[in-house]
Parts: structure tokens; C-alpha cells; sequence
């Protein structure tokens, strides 16, 4: 504001830098993988009035399938990304995510059906419009370290399939 002909702050106000969900839209769509003899793919849409994105995922290896749902949300209190997942054989996951230069990363802690404590670092990283990398890194299993998964390459599918 101006007062007595000098230029002075009347309010400031600092608050730090709360992720979108919206810089999570170019995963909107329809996306597909194979990697290691399995195969996905993954649909994502707009939850909610356009507040969640929605994640559900269809994945086959030998003659297994299974299904999960994910839904992202910023948390109210905190102004973080977080993430609920639920799977067909009854897991339960929940991750917070971060920005990093490169695309998003989560730190996953879950909760196996046979109740095994999982913990692990998912990483996104947008390659173009139609392309991401996928990893899992510092996997664990009821402390145990795990094999790491990825990076694999993730592609948008054509409308329709």
C-alpha cells in the first residue's frame, strides 16, 4: 500500500509450496505395460467432481489376476498428496507424495492380506505426453529387503482399448 507517498507491505503472508492435484492430470487416461512375463493396464479418470483422480489398475502374470483401486487426495490439514490403495487380495497401502525435479515420487507403507508390514518408494517420471517410467526402489516386506521393480516403461493406450 501507499502511505504518505512511500510504497509499504500491509500484508505478507508465507506459505509454502502445496502440490495440486491438477499437476497430476497428464495422468488422466488409459495406460499400458508389460514387463518381466507380466501385463497391465491402468485407467485413470477424474473422481469426485474433478477433486480425485482414480486410479484402477488390471494386472496379469501366469494365469493370476489381480485388481487395484487407488485415490489420490490433497489432505486437508497437512496440504499433501496422499494416496489409499486397496487390492483384490484385500492389501491395503497408503503413500504421501512429493514433487521432485523429475516427476512425483511416493513413500508407500502398506499392509499385505497375510498382514506383512510393505514399505517402498514409488517413482513416476513423465517422459512426453504419452510415456512414464514407473520404479519401485527400497522395497521391504516385514523389514526384509525386497527385489526392486523397474524402471518400467508405461505407455499411453489408443482411445478404445
Amino acid at each position: 500500500m501507499r502511505s504518505g507517498g512511500k510504497w509499504r507491505l500491509g500484508l505478507l503472508r508465507e506459505s509454502p509450496e502445496v502440490a495440486s492435484l491438477q499437476e497430476l492430470a497428464w495422468l488422466v487416461g488409459n495406460w499400458s505395460y508389460s514387463s518381466d512375463g507380466a501385463e497391465a493396464r491402468m485407467v485413470v479418470e477424474w473422481a469426485e467432481g474433478k477433486k480425485y483422480p482414480l486410479c484402477r489398475t488390471t494386472s496379469k502374470q501366469g494365469g493370476e489376476t489381480t485388481t487395484a483401486t487407488q485415490i489420490l487426495a490433497v489432505h486437508p490439514a497437512t496440504g499433501a498428496v496422499q494416496s489409499r490403495t486397496f487390492e483384490s487380495d484385500g492389501s491395503l497401502g497408503e503413500a504421501v507424495w512429493s514433487r521432485t525435479d523429475k516427476g512425483w515420487t511416493a513413500k508407500v507403507t502398506s499392509v499385505t492380506a497375510d498382514g506383512d508390514k510393505a514399505t517402498a518408494t514409488t517413482t513416476l517420471t513423465p517422459i512426453d505426453a504419452n510415456t512414464f517410467t514407473f520404479q519401485s526402489t527400497e522395497r521391504t516386506v516385514d523389514g526384509e529387503k525386497a527385489a526392486d521393480v523397474g524402471p518400467i516403461k508405461v505407455t499411453r493406450a489408443a482411445a478404445g482399448k
